[in-house]
């Protein structure tokens, strides 16, 4: 069965700059590389 993810990017429009969030990976599999924030969900998790 599939699992459940949610990811998000943020985007900040002040003084109109090009810039996208990242975070850097704690766990395998790539672990210490940048990533966009996101994870698993459980099935009956809300999201909010």
């Amino acid at each position: 069965m599939p699992s459940a993810t949610v990811g998000a990017i943020i985007y900040p429009d002040q003084d109109h700059r090009d810039e996208i969030l990242l975070t850097k990976r704690n766990i395998e599999p790539f672990k210490g590389k940048w990533c966009l924030p996101g994870g698993h969900i459980d099935q009956y998790e809300n999201v909010r």
